[in-house]
């Protein structure tokens, strides 16, 4: 088990989520979302234990976070994003902020050198890019940054709030790939977003918000079941007819499995 969460109160200067239970398993891919003002940030921040008021008992792979040898090993292997990425930047440049993890850590140059090339080349980073400041550069190419400076820490946890907003297609793709990519090497990433066909897309498993409390936990499909999706809708239209649809994340897919199984009945 990745995160044991028990009887967990959490919040800023006030207590905002109360008696949270919750366990989430390694290797997945989980998207929490909710209205705005449901509670997902201070989720993703308890989560991270980065928040002031953390009262109940926070368990990583069994090891108490409220240790303070077990947090620092815990914050070695976890990545936050957040919602803002500039809120995050402090270095001059590009690539002082991308490198500075590795800076703190004294690592020779040469392997600095190495990881920052091997960063830039997977997320399609220009050279060009490094020498400017983190604050003068567009938003994608601050979402990038901001997970080129997490990625080349070699997290073994992502916790993402709300990372691709603001990218074109083209560039949520190449992101929503990495990720993929990512998860496939057994990375958990744990993620914020209000775009539910991302959610049924990508998802292993969903967590739902509702005035600050924790309303459903599940598949994509049976956490969105009550959406007003189309796809969703459909998907019940074709399970009337006996079709499982439960590991089908596309119209793409469920079209495929539609015709596969008429060609079975015929």
């Amino acid at each position: 088990m990745e995160f044991s969460l028990k009887k967990v109160n959490s919040g800023y200067e006030d207590i905002v989520l109360k008696d949270l239970n919750l366990e989430i398993e390694s290797n997945q891919w989980i998207f929490i979302i909710g209205k705005t003002g449901s509670g997902k940030s201070t989720l993703l921040q308890t989560i991270g234990f980065l928040l002031d008021k953390i009262q109940g008992t926070i368990l990583w792979r069994n090891m108490d976070l409220s240790s303070g040898k077990n947090l620092k090993k815990y914050r070695e292997k976890v990545g936050y994003m957040f919602q803002y990425t500039e809120k995050q930047f402090f270095n001059n440049t590009v690539k002082e902020e991308i490198e500075y993890s590795l800076i703190k850590k004294n690592l020779p140059k040469e392997i600095i050198d190495k990881k920052l090339e091997e960063i830039l080349k997977c997320l399609k980073l220009p050279n060009e890019v490094l020498n400017r400041s983190p604050h003068e550069i567009s938003g994608g190419q601050k979402r990038f940054v901001a997970l080129a400076s997490i990625l080349i820490n070699s997290p073994e946890i992502l916790l993402l709030d709300e990372p691709t907003a603001g990218l074109d297609l083209e560039n949520k793709k190449l992101f929503f790939d990495i990720l993929k990519e990512l998860k496939n090497k057994g990375i958990t990433i744990i993620q914020i977003s209000h775009l539910l066909e991302d959610v049924l897309e990508y998802g292993d498993k969903v967590i739902s918000l509702e005035n600050k409390k924790i309303v459903k936990i599940g598949t994509p499909l049976k956490v969105l079941e009550d959406s007003h999706m189309e796809f969703i809708k459909f998907c019940k239209i074709v399970n009337g007819y006996g079709i499982e649809t439960e590991n089908i994340r596309s119209v793409e897919k469920l079209l495929e499995r539609v015709e596969s199984d008429v060609k079975k009945k015929t």
